[in-house]
C-alpha cells in the first residue's frame, strides 16, 4: 500500500458585497451585541480551486508520484460538497470600505472616517481583499502610516506655547 499525500489549497476571496459582518440582537456577558459572519464562496473561488487541484493532480500523475483519490474528485465536482470542504481563514477583512466618496466608502485613503475629523480606522477592515497569509505585518505598516499622519497633524495644529513670566532660574 502506498503513502497518502494530503493536498490543501488556499485561495483569496474576491470582494463580495454579500459577505459581511453584522450585529445580531444577542448580547455577550458584558452586554455587547454579538457579531454574525455571513461569508460566501463564489463561483470564482470554486473554479479557482478546481483548476488548481486539476493542474497539481495532473503534474503529480505525470511525475508518477500520486493520483487524486475518487473522493477528492467527487468533492471537486459537486458544489455542495466542495462548499462544505472550504474553511474560512479567520481573517475577516474589507468590512470598512475605503473610498474617496463618503457615499461609496466608510474611510478615505488616509483611513479617516468620512465626516469625523479625528476618527481613523487602523485595521484590516480597510483592506480591499482578504488575502490568506497572516495580515498582521501589513496591518502594523498601515497603523504606522496612520500614526505618521496623526503626528504631522498634531505638529501642524499645535498651539505655540506662551512663555511664562514666572520662569524658575
Amino acid at each position: 500500500m502506498g503513502s497518502r499525500l494530503i493536498l490543501l489549497a488556499q485561495c483569496e476571496n474576491a470582494p463580495d458585497p454579500d459577505s459581511r459582518v453584522s450585529l445580531v440582537p444577542e448580547r455577550d456577558p458584558l452586554g455587547v451585541r454579538r457579531l454574525q459572519l455571513h461569508w460566501t464562496v463564489g463561483e470564482l473561488e470554486r473554479r479557482t480551486l478546481r483548476q488548481f487541484a486539476t493542474l497539481v493532480s495532473r503534474q503529480l500523475e505525470q511525475a508518477g508520484l500520486a493520483t487524486l483519490s475518487s473522493n477528492a474528485l467527487e468533492t471537486l465536482r459537486d458544489d455542495h460538497t466542495l462548499g462544505a470542504a472550504i474553511r474560512d481563514g479567520g481573517h475577516q477583512m474589507g468590512t470598512t470600505r475605503m473610498h474617496d466618496s463618503a457615499r461609496l466608502g466608510v474611510v478615505d485613503s488616509k483611513c479617516r472616517v468620512h465626516g469625523i475629523d479625528n476618527l481613523y480606522i487602523a485595521s484590516t477592515a480597510v483592506f480591499p481583499t482578504g488575502g490568506h497569509s497572516n495580515p498582521t505585518l501589513t496591518m502594523v505598516a498601515l497603523c504606522v502610516r496612520i500614526a505618521d499622519t496623526l503626528k504631522r497633524r498634531l505638529r501642524r495644529d499645535a498651539v505655540p506655547a506662551v512663555p511664562s513670566p514666572f520662569r524658575l532660574a
